[in-house]
């Protein structure tokens, strides 16, 4: 089972990476591809054909294409996905198709937890990817030096991997 990770933070301090990490860590009996969108310069989607964007966004592209499940981790910004990781959904959710996904947001507070709603509408009605439950939400009060400190994010992490298992199956 090929599981990629995209890491939707350019934060060079982001929590997202951090609880993206522990994804990683958690995903044992996945072959991961780990995508983080600070190591990649993907373009800005304005409704060119794939063939016409450069290498980089096409090489992005066909790394997810190759996944079976994914597990896509943003920031939220105004209560929503980020809009790095909507123009990159924009752009390759086509090789998503029909696949299955777990969502990872990460914000300043507690309260921002439903911004997975809205990618999870754009990934269902767009490319029918099934996203499965639970997401996993975590915010400033979960870290502790810079690492993921709360006991309940890293069970949350455990029942999503069961879930996309459970799908992949």
């Amino acid at each position: 089972m090929r599981l990629g990770l995209l890491q939707g933070s350019l934060s060079p301090d982001s929590h997202t990476a951090v609880v993206m990490r522990a994804v990683r860590d958690a995903a044992k009996d996945f072959t991961v591809e780990w995508l983080d969108l600070r190591e990649r310069n993907a373009e800005f989607c304005d409704g060119r054909d794939l063939e016409e964007y450069g290498e980089e966004t096409r090489k992005l592209v066909a790394a997810l294409a190759t996944c079976d499940a994914y597990v896509i981790g943003f920031p939220v910004y105004n209560y929503s996905v980020s809009g790095v990781v909507k123009n990159v959904v924009d752009i390759c959710s086509h090789g998503m198709r029909g696949k299955v996904a777990g969502l990872v947001s990460n914000s300043g507070g507690v309260r921002s937890f439903m911004a997975s709603v809205d990618l999870m509408k754009i990934l269902s009605y767009h490319d029918s990817i099934m996203v499965v439950q639970p997401t996993v939400h975590t915010w400033d009060q979960d870290f502790q030096d810079e690492r993921l400190a709360n006991p309940k994010v890293h069970e949350k992490i455990q029942a999503m991997l069961a879930a996309i298992r459970r799908e992949l199956r």
